[in-house]
């Protein structure tokens, strides 16, 4: 029998495949990002602080703890449930997204548009004191989007440099 923290671990599991669908599903919607749905959900800091264990040190892991400590540090159990919630929230995501832009392509970008203006909602409420570098922030990178969205549609440039902007 488990520890009562195993127990909890073993919960939240599903949870956390959830919350990886939904960051798969993310990642294929113009303008949602997947890394905005683990802060919404929770569990972006999680994330990071296993990805920030990635590098030299889990060879000195290794060395002092085995493969127990390598699979501790790097949250395995977490990781392996989130990327397999990702990698279903992709499939599902590309099947079901391309049957609604094919059936319903304006209800579908509403939702698009909704899921955009909730997640700049969520984070905007993050921010406790808002001061004027933020404010100016906002307005600027709107202005800069709005004016990538009015770009002429052509050819384009094949260089490096434009590619890369």
């Amino acid at each position: 029998m488990g520890t009562h923290k195993e127990t909890i671990e073993r919960k939240t599991e599903p949870s956390t495949i959830l919350k990886g669908m939904a960051m798969g599903i993310a990642e294929i919607i113009p303008g949602v990002s997947g890394g905005t749905i683990a802060f919404i959900t929770g569990i972006y800091e999680r994330l990071i602080a296993v990805i920030k264990n990635i590098g030299p040190g889990l060879i000195t892991d290794w060395k002092s703890g085995g493969f127990k400590s390598v699979f501790n540090k790097l949250d395995i159990g977490f990781i392996t449930f989130l990327f397999g919630g990702m990698v279903m929230g992709v499939v599902v995501g590309v099947f079901g997204v391309t049957y609604l832009l094919d059936n319903y392509p304006e209800p579908l970008w509403g939702f698009f548009f909704g899921l955009i203006i909730a997640s700049a909602i969520y984070v905007g409420r993050q921010i406790d004191h808002w001061k004027a570098v933020h404010i100016v922030s906002v307005i600027l990178g709107t202005v800069v989007a709005y004016m990538i969205t009015t770009l002429p549609v052509g050819n384009g440039s094949t260089s490096l440099i434009f590619i890369f902007g």
